[in-house]
């Protein structure tokens, strides 16, 4: 196969946390493809620059203050003068845009101008507009279904030469019927052979982001409803978690049954690190409003963090959605109904009351959904 220059374009600052780009970056230049990589957009909180060899890597970000900023214009000035604009057709590239969206484009508009390619990776959809307005054909990686749907109808699906998505859902949701080449790839880790096993313990891990709609402090609550679990908080904790851990939940983290880390690992250390505990949490809290607007995104892609657990044979405790239930069908884990101490008990003691069957199904899952099988096809379909 011919070497090819590829540039993706990834509008989040968590690129360090987005296991589906990072792997598709390795497995385009295992192929021997060169690929470069424009991220970043606006300052993430907790940024690393993610380890990715042989990537051509491009930060370009927008500064808090500018943003914050910018999401003030939006509410008070913006969306007043953009509805008016939208009633009289003017601005039309622009009048649906958030303010946000419109410092983006200035960076999307600049990448795609500036660097030559052969192929043009862009993921979900304002990236994929623009590229659309400047009359570039792409394959879309859609990891974020709920941004930008206001422009779903000034697309150009005849532009778009394949997508990368969780789910048949998924697609429909933003594409409707639409008859473009689309590839069913999980959030999920490449699967080798974990080095160590998880054991049966009282040793429990929350991993990925500790934000209390992600189920942080429902996590905290339960261990300190029952102090002979111990619970690690693994990954960015933001900054008002962090304070309730220097300030209300000090005693717990004084006894030992709570203890966090925030240092980076990439997703085979990061393994290794999960082997010392039992059992792995995945949590929603919809009745925060910044996770029901987004239940759909949510509730169809199963999180990472999922995956990772599954990778090494550690079973589940998740909250009870569609996207989950394959969990529960392969007994690797339990679904909960709600986050209350007694129900995340009952869950961890049933795991624990038959470890081995939990956990062997577990694996078997993980191998199941190892990503370069998954992005094979794909990989072999951008290559051609």
């Amino acid at each position: 196969m011919p070497s090819k220059r590829i540039l993706i374009v990834f509008p989040y600052g968590n690129l360090a946390y987005s296991p589906t780009t990072l792997e598709i970056c390795q497995l385009l230049i295992s192929h021997g493809h060169k690929v470069k990589l424009i991220y970043g957009f606006e300052e993430f909180w907790g940024e690393r620059v993610p380890p990715l060899s042989g990537v051509d890597l491009e930060s370009r970000s927008y500064s808090h203050t500018t943003i914050r900023v910018g999401k003030h214009i939006n509410k008070f000035l913006w969306q007043p003068i953009s509805k008016f604009l939208q009633r009289l057709s003017i601005l039309n590239l622009y009048n649906r845009l958030s303010v946000r969206e419109i410092l983006f484009s200035s960076i999307v508009k600049k990448a795609l101008r500036e660097n030559v390619f052969d192929e043009l990776i862009v993921v979900d959809l304002l990236p994929l507009y623009w590229a659309h307005q400047l009359g570039i054909k792409c394959h879309l990686i859609s990891l974020e279904v709920d941004d930008a749907l206001q422009l779903l109808d000034r697309l150009d699906i005849r532009k778009i030469k394949s997508v990368v998505i969780q789910s048949n859902e998924r697609f429909e949701r933003i594409l409707g019927k639409a008859d473009i080449r689309h590839f069913l790839i999980q959030n999920a880790p490449t699967y080798s052979t974990p080095a160590t096993r998880t054991r049966p313990s009282k040793k429990l891990i929350y991993n990925g982001t500790v934000w209390p709609p992600f189920g942080a402090l429902d996590m905290i609550r339960f261990v300190k409803a029952f102090p002979e679990y111990s619970l690690h908080l693994k990954g960015n904790v933001h900054k008002r978690t962090k304070a309730d851990l220097d300030s209300i939940y000090r005693p717990l983290v004084s006894s030992g049954s709570l203890t966090y880390s925030d240092t980076y690992l990439n997703n085979q250390q990061l393994r290794e690190y999960l082997a010392n505990y039992s059992i792995g949490f995945c949590l929603y809290n919809f009745a925060d409003p910044l996770i029901a607007e987004r239940r759909f995104n949510y509730e169809t892609a199963p999180s990472g963090k999922v995956f990772l657990y599954l990778s090494i044979g550690m079973p589940v405790v998740a909250t009870r959605i569609r996207g989950f239930d394959f969990i529960e069908q392969r007994a690797a884990g339990v679904l909960i109904d709600d986050h209350e101490p007694g129900t995340i008990r009952l869950a961890v003691d049933t795991i624990l009351n038959d470890y081995e069957t939990f956990s062997n199904n577990a694996l078997a899952l993980g191998k199941d959904f190892s990503f370069d099988a998954q992005a094979k096809p794909f990989i072999d379909f951008i290559s051609q």
